[in-house]
């Protein structure tokens, strides 16, 4: 009776097992072309998208510098696409079209930190991607505040989380602030106040450029100019006396 009861259990999870949908994990192409300057961060990026892929099996990272699959035949097998790229990657103008018509039909795009140093030439990706780079003056531990509690993405580090990273400042595109929806943002303390620091420091260093260039500069200038004006007056003087003198000379003649 109880080996009956056990194969008939065995049976039901078999069942239950086999009516259970089939869940495929999702596809990221993880495009890591350098058209311009390239990181040595790149190789540790795949490595912890791949060590996070494989904690539960939903997700597989596909990773290439094969630009190609940028296309509507190479992106049908995928769920999303991610950037961490730099400069005028070499696509067509019917790639371009293609990724945006991925992104359009409901499809996913991320960009990892030079993503947004990527494509200047082509406004759309701008408007995709939000915002262009626009320097990393520090490097720092910042906090960021959740601003998306419910979002899943952030929904484990709410309220806040420290990170230490090479921050980039962005050139922000306009339809980043009217369509996306923030996730998390800078406590304003710590970055206002490095940037009213930096403004300090820039009004100081303008005014000891432009003390410097007054005293130094148009002192020396106005030096050599007064030397040259009067060695020009000392000249013309000792000439008019010459001419003054052969004139006299030629006269008693």
């Amino acid at each position: 009776m109880r080996r009956l009861r056990l194969v008939t259990i065995a049976c039901l999870l078999a069942t239950t097992l086999a009516a259970q949908p089939i869940v495929h994990p999702k596809r990221i192409l993880y495009v890591t072309l350098s058209a311009g300057f390239k990181h040595d961060s790149i190789p540790a990026s795949i490595e912890a998208l791949k060590q996070i892929a494989g904690q539960n099996g939903k997700l597989e990272v596909v990773q290439t510098e094969d630009v190609s699959l940028l296309s509507a035949a190479g992106l049908r097998d995928f769920d999303a696409v991610m950037f961490f790229t730099t400069g005028e990657l070499p696509i067509s103008d019917a790639q371009k079209r293609d990724l945006l018509d991925f992104v359009r039909s409901g499809k996913g795009f991320g960009g990892v930190h030079s993503a947004t140093d990527t494509f200047y030439q082509w406004p759309e990706y701008g408007d995709l991607i939000g915002g262009y780079f626009n320097g990393h003056p520090w490097t720092q531990p910042v906090t960021l505040d959740v601003e998306d509690p419910d979002n899943p993405l952030v929904a484990h580090l709410k309220p806040s989380f420290k990170i230490l990273d090479e921050i980039y400042q962005f050139l922000i595109v306009n339809n980043l602030l009217r369509l996306n929806n923030f996730l998390a943002k800078f406590d304003l303390k710590v970055i206002d106040g490095l940037v009213n620091l930096v403004g300090f420091l820039t009004k100081v260093s303008a005014y000891i450029s432009g003390a410097f260039d007054r005293i130094f500069v148009d002192g020396m200038v106005n030096l050599v100019g007064n030397m040259a004006r009067w060695g020009g007056a000392g000249l013309r003087r000792k000439d008019g006396v010459r001419s003054r003198t052969d004139s006299a000379y030629e006269h008693r003649l």
